[in-house]
């Protein structure tokens, strides 16, 4: 719309529209303000001897009143700006921005003189735009430079505006232009990635000179661009990608090597096949995605095992800790129970090997195969280098749980359950479970001194779990029962009996048990705690304590209150 280009096999002309912008300030006779204006400073700056500079002022004074009397001032200094847009000349250029710069100059210092008099004037300016002069210079400094570039883009101000600045400088770059594209880039300030990812490839391609010296290159250029651009990301990566498919891979590794994001670097470090470099720099990224696509990586070509005995041997213990804790999330998802095992072992992981193998076993649904399976393991355990050094105490806590398991299957048998009923109990479970379940009194206490001796639970824990268990069913005569097995001078007293009884509100039950509390302080507040007052004071009263008798009535008031609530 603003010329015409006519193509030939030796050359390219260009015939240009003249603008209505130019027309108006370079027509002969132009009565437009922008041609009064380009007027008035050209003979400020002409070097006549006979215009003396007092008259020049007057002159350019005149036209500048001229101006502002028809308000027209802001917008002839905003047409020469247009008109210098569409001139090729520099030195014409120069004149319409500084006409445009003596009219901006001059409508600012007027609507400060009104501001700072607060005056009415007769006399007005418009508004302007303060960004449009900077942004007309940026365009002429870019239209100039690339007009005299090697080769010339011969391109005017609108086919710029309509093109953008971004993707001028592509255009310069793909030319070759390398120079040119980083100038224009500097000029528009933009962010010239693109442009040193064509350079660094073209260097790559061209420069023979030895591989440190073209990576010290590459390195200068980028810490030159970064220091110009504060966002700007140095793309090591695409430049050691150039490297492989030139086959300079030891200039891969130089380039690569000065990447900062680990996730970046670990494509062209698996190119360069340095799995284990890769495998620490995924880790390092904390993205399980990426360690995942290392390690199928490494597994095309080497086994779990030695996969495993290179990362325990080459990484150090920090980094090999990171990729064994990365490795076994990674695995445990996909299922690969002996891949992870095999990973755990070689790097000596062995407490975490035995938890692992662990998991597995107790998920099996059968409590017979999980006991035998068990068992084995704390076998293996106590067998195997390595694991008997680190791993005594786990396996006697598997022991443990291989024992808890095939009682469990007996007292599913005892209890006719059907099986698999008794799953991932601990021995308080399935003291619990015993305790309530049995069908009469007979059963209960053969069956719970059956599983104390094969537990070997000692007497307090089992009279706390199994008195709470059945106070919590109601079942009192149960709890009755259980002197049958522990005799009748428990090891934890009377108290567990009074108080499961009184959470109960049983106070008929838990008095028979408070009368037999051995201790006569505790008996007499066991008793009050009953309601059984008379006897609680008997006792009090013969420990010739009144401060203890003061404190029995305090416990007796509150139990009154809990017998009436009743």
């Amino acid at each position: 719309s603003d010329g015409l280009r006519l193509l030939s096999i030796g050359s390219i002309d260009f015939v240009e529209l003249v603008s209505k912008d130019t027309e108006r300030v370079f027509s002969v006779g132009s009565t437009h303000g922008s041609a009064i204006l380009l007027n008035s400073v050209e003979v400020d700056q002409s070097d006549q001897p006979s215009d003396s500079p007092s008259m020049k002022a007057m002159q350019r004074h005149s036209a500048i009143e001229l101006l502002m009397e028809d308000n027209t001032l802001v917008n002839s200094a905003e047409t020469c700006l247009a008109a210098a847009r569409h001139e090729w000349t520099i030195r014409k250029q120069q004149g319409l921005l500084r006409s445009a710069s003596y009219g901006f100059a001059y409508a600012d210092a007027f609507q400060e003189e009104a501001v700072y008099t607060q005056e009415p004037r007769k006399r007005s300016t418009a508004m302007r735009d303060s960004s449009l002069f900077p942004r007309t210079a940026t365009t002429l400094r870019v239209l100039n430079a690339v007009r005299r570039g090697t080769p010339t883009v011969l391109i005017t101000a609108a086919e710029f505006i309509e093109l953008g600045a971004a993707a001028l400088v592509d255009r310069v770059s793909a030319f070759g232009d390398d120079k040119l594209a980083f100038r224009v880039a500097s000029f528009c300030e933009i962010n010239p990635e693109e442009v040193t990812k064509r350079w660094a490839k073209r260097l790559i391609e061209k420069d023979r000179d030895g591989e440190t010296a073209v990576a010290s290159k590459c390195t200068e250029q980028f810490e030159k661009v970064a220091a110009r651009f504060p966002h700007f990301n140095p793309p090591y990566v695409d430049a050691s990608l150039t490297a492989i498919k030139k086959g300079r891979l030891s200039l891969a590794k130089i380039l690569i090597s000065k990447e900062q994001n680990s996730a970046r670097r670990v494509p062209i470090l698996m190119e360069l096949d340095l799995g284990l470099v890769a495998l620490a720099d995924a880790v390092a990224s904390n993205d399980l995605d990426l360690v995942w696509d290392v390690l199928e990586h490494l597994r095309l070509n080497q086994t779990m095992r030695s996969i495993s005995r290179s990362i325990k041997e080459r990484m150090d213990p920090v980094g090999c800790s990171q990729a064994v804790a990365s490795l076994s999330t990674l695995l445990r998802r996909s299922g690969d129970h002996s891949a992870r095992l095999i990973l755990y072992e070689e790097t000596g992981h062995y407490a975490e090997a035995v938890m692992a193998e662990l998991e597995r076993i107790l998920s099996d649904d059968s409590v017979g195969r999980r006991a035998s399976s068990l068992r084995n393991l704390a076998s293996s355990i106590r067998s195997k280098p390595g694991y008997k050094q680190h791993c005594e105490f786990e396996a006697g806590v598997i022991i443990d749980l291989a024992n808890v398991a095939l009682v469990g299957a007996d007292l599913e048998r005892k209890l006719s359950f059907p099986c698999g009923t008794i799953q991932d109990f601990s021995s308080s479970d399935l003291l619990r479970v015993a305790a309530i379940s049995s069908q009469n009194s007979a059963t209960r206490t053969g069956v719970l001194k059956w599983l104390k001796n094969q537990l070997q639970i000692e007497d307090q824990r089992f009279i706390f779990v199994c008195v709470d268990a059945l106070a919590g069913e109601d079942e009192f005569s149960g709890i009755r029962d259980l002197l049958k097995i522990t005799g009748n001078n428990p090891a934890t007293g009377y108290m567990p009996f009074v108080r499961a009884c009184l959470g109960r509100k049983n106070f008929e039950e838990a008095g028979a048990y408070a009368r037999m509390v051995k201790n006569p302080h505790e008996r007499a507040r066991a008793l009050a705690q009953c309601g059984l007052g008379k006897e609680a004071i008997e006792l009090a009263t013969k420990t010739r304590n009144s401060q203890f008798l003061d404190e029995i009535q305090t416990i007796l008031i509150g139990a009154q209150k809990n017998l009436s609530s009743r």
